[in-house]
């Protein structure tokens, strides 16, 4: 009973030690910063990164792009297990949406035990509670100036000059020739050197990222709703007697919360004719968590017209 107890203890503290990884990564290798409740985790812009050690169960995220005509995106992060609220290897992507704008939407998950290792490329920090220095973005602008400097050539030194003196003495004149060499060089050709100085200057602008509207496929910031909650809401909308009294229960839990397809398709189990479960999955669509197993709404359905219509509402 002893070793029983200590076993529990153990496993229990294993619990509470446990931490989820979360990695970030731009499905078009745009360079971005990634932003955790308010702390920068990565000093350059990257296209890939992966936060280990978080002990909470959600984040208040914001990515960043070096390219300042593309904006921000605010997104509320879940890094669990939703169901059991368990630490979890979470992954989302950055990407663009069907009207070009770019989202953050919920890619792969698992337990921390069978997470792979990161690739090599994949910049893995320690989730970081320190503020990092603004973020700056440089601008290196190369200005070149081109000196030309003219020298002459020459073949040899001295030319002659010839100088006649006449004098008069007493009535006599006398006449001299005289020649004098002057040292002066004769020039007979030029070359032109040109010299090429090349100036580098980097301008560096701290912060001034604009938030630009951000058309989210889900409504912005929503977080998957945990499965305790869920399960309360689910039994309220099941409590009311009349379709529309459900409806409008689920409608508002899904609108407040988001919730995974797993679960819209227990709410759609609630409702007891097909065109409500219609009305509902249509509408939970763009509010659910990861759509891209929106595919397992369908066996809520009796009819696969049912299913025909969905798709064609939510353009699949």
């Amino acid at each position: 009973m002893k070793y029983l107890s200590t076993l529990l203890l153990i496993l229990f503290a294993l619990n509470i030690n446990a931490q989820s990884n979360l990695t970030v990564f731009a499905e078009d290798a745009t360079p971005f910063y990634l932003i955790l409740n308010g702390v920068r985790q990565n000093a350059e812009a990257q296209t890939n990164v992966k936060v280990t050690g978080l002990n909470q169960p959600g984040y208040k995220a914001k990515v960043i792009f070096v390219d300042e005509s593309l904006g921000e995106i605010d997104k509320n992060l879940t890094v669990v297990d939703v169901e059991t609220n368990q630490p979890y290897d979470v992954t989302y992507v950055v990407k663009k949406n069907k009207k070009g704008n770019y989202i953050v939407r919920f890619f792969t998950g698992m337990p921390i035990a069978q997470a792979p290792p990161p690739a090599p490329d994949v910049v893995v920090v320690q989730y970081n509670t320190v503020p990092m220095p603004p973020i700056g973005t440089s601008v290196q602008i190369t200005e070149t100036t081109t000196t030309s400097t003219t020298v002459g050539g020459s073949t040899g030194m001295g030319t002659q000059e010839n100088v006649n003196v006449g004098v008069n003495m007493g009535g006599v004149n006398f006449n001299m020739d005289v020649n004098i060499d002057v040292d002066e060089p004769i020039i007979e050709s030029t070359e032109t050197i040109s010299t090429t100085t090349t100036t580098t200057t980097t301008n560096t602008n701290m912060g001034g990222f604009g938030t630009v509207e951000v058309y989210e496929e889900v409504a912005t910031g929503c977080a998957p709703m945990f499965e305790g909650d869920f399960q309360e809401g689910l039994s309220a909308v099941k409590s009311k007697s009349f379709e529309d009294s459900k409806m409008e229960i689920a409608k508002q839990i899904t609108k407040g919360n988001c919730l995974t397809a797993k679960q819209i398709k227990q709410m759609m189990g609630a409702f007891d004719f097909e065109d409500s479960r219609l009305e509902y999955a249509i509408f939970a669509h763009g509010y659910c968590y990861d759509a891209n197993n929106y595919w397992q709404v369908h066996d809520a359905f009796t009819f696969e017209s049912s299913i025909e219509e969905l798709n064609d509402a939510i353009g699949r």
